[in-house]
């Protein structure tokens, strides 16, 4: 015979084995808190994002802000690092350069053609591959200003 103390230790245990929701990172200067509604894509346009990219193996993404001077922002190594150059500078064939405060040299290269990205089958509007340092990552994205 279960005794009502047994069982609220037991739903107490299983309680405790639930993995812990992921907060969201916290905001960088001149943006706000990321919505818990929508999607990343819609999330990255309401802060003012001109373009997300998302890989695989290992799972990246990296958003570019606005302006003359954009702040592109990554995460890498599936969560393991995170980069910010201040302000990057556009290059002629729609990419962009710039350098991390420590000075990593940072490049985003993206080109409009048809791209998937491997794990999901889903089909995007854009390839991006991303070099930070020594170390390329290729995925892909959308602008979400158009």
């Amino acid at each position: 015979m279960f005794r009502p103390l047994s069982i609220t230790a037991c739903l107490l245990a299983l309680a405790a084995c639930q993995s812990p929701a992921t907060a969201p990172p916290a905001p960088t200067a001149g943006t706000s808190a990321p919505s818990s509604a929508g999607t990343p894509w819609e999330q990255a346009r309401a802060r003012g994002s001109v373009f997300r990219g998302i890989g695989t193996e290992p799972g990246w993404w990296v958003e570019v802000g606005g302006g003359a001077a954009p702040r592109l922002q990554a995460e890498l190594d599936y969560g393991e690092r995170r980069i910010e150059v201040a302000g990057a500078s556009a290059t002629a064939d729609g990419g962009y350069v710039g350098s991390t405060a420590d000075g990593v040299a940072v490049s985003l290269t993206t080109a409009k053609e048809p791209c998937s990205d491997g794990m999901s089958d889903t089909e995007y509007p854009a390839s991006a591959t991303l070099t930070v340092g020594g170390r390329t990552y290729r995925g892909c994205g959308r602008f979400l200003k158009e």
